[in-house]
């Protein structure tokens, strides 16, 4: 168990640290803010599958154009152990990106060919942001080991469609939800990556 700090510059350290000590399997768990889409609230969980790399640190290792993909062995485990948890799951694309406070403009444009009439009756397939997971894919499959990640939404939905068109987007938690509704459902997501742990340890 470690911290990578936040971001991806820290996190790409501690994972070449960690494998170089002979991890073979890593999961991160750690929250998102609000997903995406409306769909997906307050204290759902977020398993994913890739990551766009909207970061800088993975340019330092190989070019845009390689993927970054989760491990499809841990993201089975760790959808099969958030069955026996109460908060919603959603698998997809993350983006991973560096700027806490970066515009809008950065975000926006992972959605403007849903202003075509043509793309009207569909969503976005980025569920949700980040500053790590990519980057955790990455290394990984680079240095040939698996990764995957459980992420918790952690503020209200903040919809790419309606950022596209201007809507005002109150980007917290509800303020029904007290701070303990967040360390409960953030404890259902450690014990998802623990069970899933323990899955995975049983693999020949």
């Amino acid at each position: 168990m470690c911290s990578t700090g936040i971001g991806s510059p820290s996190t790409a350290i501690v994972v070449e640290e960690l494998i170089s000590a002979g991890i073979k399997t890593l999961i991160r768990i750690g929250t998102c803010g609000g997903a995406w889409r409306k769909d997906i609230k307050n204290g759902s969980l977020i398993i994913p599958s890739a990551c766009v790399r909207n970061e800088g640190t993975t340019q330092e290792y190989i070019p845009a154009g390689f993927p970054a993909i989760a491990d499809t062995d841990v993201v089975n485990a760790l959808k099969r152990a958030s069955v026996n948890y109460k908060n919603k799951i959603y698998v997809g694309i993350n983006r991973t990106h560096d700027a806490f406070y970066g515009n809008q403009e950065s975000i926006t444009k992972w959605g403007k060919y849903l202003l075509d009439k043509k793309w009207r009756n569909y969503d976005t397939p980025i569920l949700s942001s980040d500053m790590e997971c990519s980057t955790i894919f990455v290394i990984a499959s680079l240095k040939g080991v698996k990764a995957g990640a459980v992420l918790l939404v952690n503020a209200n939905p903040e919809p790419l469609k309606d950022r596209l068109v201007g809507k005002k987007q109150l980007v917290v938690a509800k303020k029904t939800d007290s701070k303990n509704f967040l360390e409960s459902q953030m404890k259902r997501a450690i014990k998802v990556a623990l069970e899933a742990i323990k899955e995975l340890n049983s693999l020949p």
